[in-house]
């Protein structure tokens, strides 16, 4: 027989912001004074120098592991989670469904978990499926004018 274990629950969940620039050269100062504005502190603040075409992100997998039911993530916007429309809804859904952790994009105040959670659980998911749906398709979309941008500078 297995037994269960339960994983902790914080009653007063963390604030953890979570940054990704696509190169090193680029600046996540912006994104990271969004965060420390929100009260967010430097240590629950995660920063990838990363392409966003996959996870495979040291510190987005270290703030996978932090992440405890009730707690809040904050992104500057979706495209800083990633570019890839499948892996971008199945992370969404494994953090906000399987962490149980409320997540915000900044930029769309539309993509906030904790919205969604207002309208009864059928309209509620519905909407949130919705727009993630639709962000995260334009954020797939954008990669390969990125790609071939950078390209045509090399």
């Amino acid at each position: 027989m297995k037994l269960k274990i339960a994983r902790k629950t914080r009653l007063n969940g963390k604030s953890f912001g979570y940054i990704r620039v696509s190169t090193a050269g680029q600046n996540p100062d912006r994104q990271k004074a969004e965060m420390e504005a929100l009260g967010i502190p430097e240590s629950c603040i995660y920063v990838d120098y990363a392409s966003g075409k996959d996870f495979d992100h040291p510190q987005y997998q270290a703030l996978r592991r932090a992440v405890r039911k009730g707690d809040v993530i904050y992104f500057d916007s979706l495209d800083r989670l990633g570019r890839n429309y499948e892996e971008i809804k199945k992370e969404w859904l494994y953090l906000s469904e399987e962490a149980e952790a409320d997540l915000v994009c900044l930029d769309i105040r539309q993509m906030d978990t904790r919205e969604f959670k207002k309208y009864s659980e059928g309209t509620g998911r519905f909407i949130e499926g919705l727009v993630l749906s639709m962000l995260s398709w334009r954020s797939d979309r954008e990669r390969p004018e990125i790609l071939r941008l950078s390209a045509s500078k090399n």
